[in-house]
């Protein structure tokens, strides 16, 4: 035990040197998924991969599922953990994955710091002595600011200031205790004390115990559910489609877990439990809360003498007729998850939801949405399994909702050799299937109306080089926002990466989308379906220069091509990361210029601890940040950013009331973190 101990420790000294520092989540994001696309939910994405970041998982203690979450570890280097664990006893060290088969160094620094090794349980202690010893526990206050005056503020049509406010409180331990809160209120609105306003517009808390004898897992207060294949629980960081083409096609029975953003929809509010028996798990959810929706009355195209056209998800109250909407469609849920797993190699499940609205919810009557869910009440129930022999792993979900619209989502993945994995996803989502909390594998922003067969190889020949590819063909069987008839399109990816060393890294990524939309004929008033094709460049450089600077060089241009019209843009940029011991300053500077808005660019910021920032790169400019983070004392960091975009050929930015009669766009943002 001796030498075991003093090989992981020089191990360590000599081989991670710096890998004990804060994840930097931006560029971890880049180096394994690098989305580009507006349409999937960045804000909880990003706060799903910070929670794994605070929780870290025991690997003395998770699950396979758990593994699978992290979505860095193949279907081979999960079963070897296992094996190794399961053969040679806990972990002395996270460091002792060298000696598991398909694990390197860079998968090791990969995943550090998501897993954490512990060998002692903290029982007999107080729960005085436990929330002392907590691990995650801080505060965090925060204040951003836009700087230009927008018409909305000139015209007086936003009730409140141009502040974003933002506060978080957690105190948490994995795997035995977590609780704290967030508060929010986005620019515009209005602090107001009245019954649907407590202060600051959105407020969201937690309280949550585990590993309490029969209670796996106990929440009171906002959370979320992830179960088979997320046709009816899907919740958390699953990204989908982009340059990770195996691991996140699947999802995994992460179950329950709280909910911390500061998105204000998509999650529940009440109380959900976890028990296990045996084989068997148990899982029960009761939620209410109020959604937003405009009402309306005496309208001839509804049976209803009082309804909601739809509901709301953008969670922004900054208008009479924003705030009016908050809170008006009350919604109860409950809901339950069956699992059950006697062995290793088969999991099998099924989850059911009822969700009741105290007020109607009926579309406005027009072509594309004859299938959308009307009413007051929707059930929706599935079946799913996971199936893992030798190097496939199988994997489904079958899901039918009250209208009798079905949702189907099934796919392998193999391993066929060391060096290549393959993975299949076939799905097949009707137009009638209503699933409010679904977040499975898909094209479209919901599952709904929707075929598809998804095609990804990764193929790793050597540590130094991987190649990333995809193909995705699907159909769109009944019409669509802007499209007036039945569509298709296709889409594929390519991506090679090369590490020559542990300090350096670059990428090529071309990406290729084809859909199609209506485009109205001259002259008639008819319309006929054209083909819209997206192709994307990209070019990324990184590299540590030493301890305290580093680089990343990149360059994106993309083309959009429909009938005989073709429009372009660009952007090049490049970022410079200063860091010692207490300080780190990042800085970009980046050009670019697109001819129209379906040219803009999407490329990752680094910003404030837990804030996200994915602008849009539209038009002709120049874009720069600086982002300033010092360590006051050990418990107390301070951040503190400037963003600004300078435009060209423009007198103003923006549109409607978001409009500013300047040519430039600026913000700034502080942040105090206290660990407590």
């Amino acid at each position: 035990m001796l030498e075991r101990s003093k090989l992981v420790t020089i191990y360590f000294l000599v081989f991670f040197g710096s890998a004990a520092q804060e994840i930097d989540i931006e560029n971890f994001i880049e180096q394994n998924f690098d989305w580009q696309d507006q349409a999937l939910p960045y804000e909880d994405i990003y706060e799903s991969l910070y929670h794994l970041y605070t929780r870290p998982l025991n690997l003395n203690k998770a699950t396979k599922e758990e593994l699978y979450s992290l979505y860095l570890l193949r279907p081979r280097q999960i079963d070897a953990l296992l094996a190794h664990r399961e053969s040679k006893g806990n972990f002395v060290s996270i460091f002792e994955l060298q000696s598991i088969p398909h694990f390197d160094g860079h998968l090791i620094r990969k995943i550090l710091p998501f897993v954490t090794v512990e060998t002692q349980l903290s029982t007999g202690k107080t729960l005085k002595e436990k929330i002392r010893e907590a691990p995650n526990s801080f505060l965090l206050i925060r204040n951003t600011r836009r700087i230009e005056t927008l018409d909305a503020y000139r015209t007086m049509s936003y009730l409140g200031d141009k502040n974003h406010l933002y506060t978080r409180f957690r105190i948490s331990n994995p795997n035995e205790f977590s609780t704290g809160f967030t508060l929010e209120k986005d620019p515009g609105e209005k602090i107001i004390w009245n019954d649907k306003t407590k202060g600051l517009d959105h407020t969201s808390f937690h309280f949550q115990v585990q590993n309490k004898g029969l209670i796996d897992n106990l929440i009171i207060g906002d959370y979320q559910l992830q179960f088979g294949q997320g046709l009816v629980f899907g919740a958390g960081f699953a990204p989908g489609k982009g340059a990770e083409t195996i691991l996140t096609t699947r999802r995994g029975n992460t179950g329950l877990k709280p909910f911390v953003s500061v998105i204000e929809a998509g999650f529940f509010r009440g109380g959900a439990t976890t028990m296990g028996l045996g084989s068997h798990e148990l899982t029960f959810m009761g939620s209410r809360i109020g959604q937003d929706g405009n009402r309306k009355s005496d309208d001839s195209y509804s049976d209803f003498d009082e309804f909601v056209n739809s509901i709301q998800s953008t969670g922004l109250h900054r208008t009479k007729n924003e705030l009016n909407s908050k809170n008006s469609v009350i919604e109860q849920n409950l809901g339950f998850n069956w699992l059950y797993q006697r062995t290793k190699a088969v999991q099998i499940g099924a989850s059911i939801l009822y969700s009741i609205f105290d007020l109607p919810i009926q579309p406005k009557p027009n072509n594309y949405n004859q299938f959308e869910f009307s009413g007051t009440s929707n059930l929706i129930g599935s079946g799913y399994f996971n199936f893992n022999w030798q190097n496939m792993l199988a994997f489904g979900e079958l899901a039918i909702s009250k209208s009798k619209g079905t949702g189907v989502v099934t796919g392998i993945i193999l391993t066929t050799t060391s060096q290549l994995d393959v993975a299949i996803i076939a799905r097949n989502y009707k137009p009638d299937f209503h699933s409010f909390y679904g977040n499975a594998f898909s094209e479209g922003s919901r599952i709904i109306n929707e075929k598809g067969l998804y095609w990804g190889l990764s193929f790793t020949p050597n540590r130094y080089h991987r190649i990333n590819a995809y193909y995705d063909q699907f159909t769109f069987p009944w019409l669509k926002y802007k499209v007036n008839a039945p569509s298709t399109g296709q889409e594929w990816l390519f991506r090679y990466a090369f590490k020559p060393d542990k300090t350096s890294r670059v990428f090529f990524q071309l990406r290729n989308e084809q859909k199609q939309e209506s485009q109205t004929i001259e002259g008639q008033n008819l319309s006929q379906l054209t083909d819209r094709i997206k192709w994307q460049y990209l070019i990324n450089y990184d590299a540590q220069i030493n301890n305290w600077l580093s680089l990343k060089t990149r360059i994106q241009r993309s083309h959009v091509r429909r009938s005989q019209e073709k429009n372009s843009g660009i952007v090049i940029l490049q970022d410079f990361i200063f860091q010692n011991n207490a300080f780190r300053f990042s800085t970009r500077f980046a050009l670019f210029d697109t001819e129209d808005f379906e040219n803009r660019h999407y490329v990752f910021e680094r910003n404030v601890l837990y804030a996200f920032s994915l602008p849009a790169y539209s038009g002709s400019g120049i874009r720069q940040y600086l982002l300033a983070e010092y360590k006051l004392t050990d418990r107390t960091t301070l951040y503190a950013r400037y963003a600004r975009f300078d435009l060209r050929n423009t007198e103003s930015t923006g549109r409607g009331v978001d409009r500013t009669l300047t040519t430039t766009r600026s913000e700034w943002n502080a942040q105090l973190r206290i660990r407590i």
